[in-house]
């Protein structure tokens, strides 16, 4: 027997709900981001089996425009923010689709590394009633999410279906 090792279709990724503040400030956005260790999430949580994302679906989709990930800066988050207008920080929620030990494992470093640049973050790890009836039922305005980290998989392997399902 012997193990393969391929690109994934799977992404996993950390929605943000832009119609919330403080969200909806590109800045802030951008801090969140810069404030990640995606290499150290990838080992902590997926055991090293994953890359960080390149583009709005996964490099193993036809078609997949690839991009540089977004470095690891911490400096750069906590500068950010403070042009934001949130340079003490601020709190929010952080929602998962999933009640899976990787899923926890996820929210758990987020979490984390999001505290060391001022956001105290409360998570959650649904299980798939709870996303229905908080996430799926009502509209974005509506729903309360703020963070949701989730996850899609293009079943057909090309752009249009890794993307137009999800708008």
């Amino acid at each position: 027997m012997s193990l393969i090792s391929a690109p994934s279709i799977v992404q996993r990724y950390i929605s943000l709900n832009v119609t919330q503040k403080p969200f909806e400030n590109v800045k802030v956005r951008q801090a969140l981001n810069y404030a990640i260790n995606k290499d150290a999430l990838i080992k902590v949580a997926f055991s090293g089996y994953a890359t960080p994302a390149q583009g709005p679906v996964p490099k193993g989709i036809d078609f997949a425009s690839q991009y540089q990930p977004w470095p690891y800066d911490v400096a750069k988050a906590r500068a950010l923010l403070k042009e934001s207008g949130h340079g003490n920080g601020f709190s929010t929620t952080l929602w998962s689709y999933n009640n899976s030990s990787t899923s926890q494992k996820v929210l758990q470093f987020v979490q984390q590394q999001l505290d060391q640049i001022g956001v105290k973050t409360t998570v959650t790890a649904m299980d798939a009633g709870q996303r229905v009836a908080q996430v799926e039922s009502n509209g974005v305005k509506e729903t309360g999410v703020r963070m949701f980290y989730s996850g899609w998989s293009a079943s057909t392997g090309e752009a249009d279906w890794a993307i137009s399902p999800l708008c």
